[in-house]
């Protein structure tokens, strides 16, 4: 299982081995569990990886999306 704490971890020594400078790393706790929210920039990026522990987005259902452990990874020019 991965949890927010464990994409946290991953992230904030693997962004900048690959060039990205982790600008903001948020270790919360809300809706029902931890959150992890990273912001990062480089090579011409702003990014944003946001994890939770329990995603409860009424009247969102994504095929293959469970709704523990959810992790995303914008990244925006």
């Amino acid at each position: 299982m991965i949890t927010p704490a464990h994409v946290s971890d991953f992230y904030a020594a693997a962004l900048p081995r690959a060039g990205y400078v982790v600008t903001g790393n948020l270790q919360l706790s809300q809706g029902g569990g931890p959150e992890t929210l990273i912001e990062f920039t480089g090579h011409g990026y702003k990014g944003e990886i946001a994890s939770l522990a329990n995603y409860s987005q009424p009247g969102v259902n994504i095929s293959g999306l469970g709704h523990r452990n959810v992790t995303t990874v914008e990244f925006m020019p």
